[in-house]
């Protein structure tokens, strides 16, 4: 009788627990199906970011020797990020000129612009110059509007690239640290002591001033380029040519371009990145 008993209650155990099993997958789902919807969630496409491509992008280069492809060294910092990114470039670069200063026989950007095509281009940089210090030039104000002094013509160089094309993308990119007291004679003999540290530091906050007055981004070399031209081992590092020591430390060779080109790199890719969106999104 006990026997009986015992079977009878098992049975209704066996049973009360079958039926919650049975209402709780009806509810829920099984087990198995929770994992595989969890499984499928975390596969989805994270918003992370996106797979940065340029290779139908057109990146203009304006600048003075350290743009120049003409002259030291084999590799630039365009080199660098082309490679990355895959855009195509357009250089412009010419050596011992600035945004005032034409060098011998150069022009200078403010004049280079007039022939440039930007009808076409996705963005384009303009990088340095230290080469309108220690020719006598007015260094002027953010707001000089005329061809009258190195601000005012920073100030025409931008307002000429935006008359040719309101929707290019325009950076601006401080020069690199330059050696202390280093600079370039009206003849074009190197000299040190004309230009001091603070004659550069105020070139630098003036083209600052200037990128913001036109609301446009700035890649600070000057401040974040990450080498110290006054350091010896530096310059036998990321200075050197073919042999020699560019002691003047304001060449860096390709050690050195190769050291900036990450912040470049950003840098364009920022310039492009809205053109990286597609339609509707």
């Amino acid at each position: 009788m006990k026997r009986a008993r015992l079977i009878i209650m098992l049975t209704v155990v066996a049973a009360s627990t079958l039926l919650c099993a049975c209402s709780l997958e009806s509810t829920f789902g099984t087990s198995s199906g929770r994992a595989s919807s969890q499984q499928s969630f975390e596969q989805e496409p994270q918003e992370e970011g996106y797979a940065f491509t340029a290779r139908s992008k057109t990146w203009v280069v304006l600048g003075d020797s350290l743009t120049d492809e003409t002259y030291k060294p084999k590799k630039k910092y365009y080199d660098y990020v082309a490679r990355d990114l895959g855009c195509t470039v357009v250089n412009y670069g010419r050596k011992g000129t600035g945004y005032m200063d034409p060098a011998q026989g150069g022009d200078s950007f403010c004049d280079r612009v007039d022939n440039l095509d930007v009808s076409d281009v996705d963005c384009l940089t303009v990088f340095g110059s230290f080469n309108d210090l220690g020719k006598g030039y007015a260094l002027g104000t953010a707001y000089d509007d005329g061809e009258y002094s190195i601000g005012g013509c920073m100030n025409v160089t931008i307002e000429k690239l935006v008359a040719k094309n309101p929707s290019l993308k325009i950076g601006i990119v401080t020069p690199t640290p330059w050696r202390t007291n280093f600079s370039i004679n009206s003849d074009g003999t190197d000299s040190f002591g004309t230009v001091t540290r603070w004659d550069c530091d105020a070139y630098v906050e003036l083209l600052k001033d200037v990128a913001k007055r036109h609301r446009l981004p700035v890649l600070d070399l000057y401040e974040t380029y990450g080498l110290d031209p006054d350091n010896e081992r530096v310059r036998e590092l990321f200075y050197k040519h073919d042999g020699r020591v560019d002691e003047n430390g304001v060449h860096p060779n390709s050690e050195g371009h190769k050291f900036m080109y990450p912040q470049w790199r950003e840098f364009v890719k920022t310039l492009l990145a809205s053109d990286a969106i597609e339609e509707g999104d």
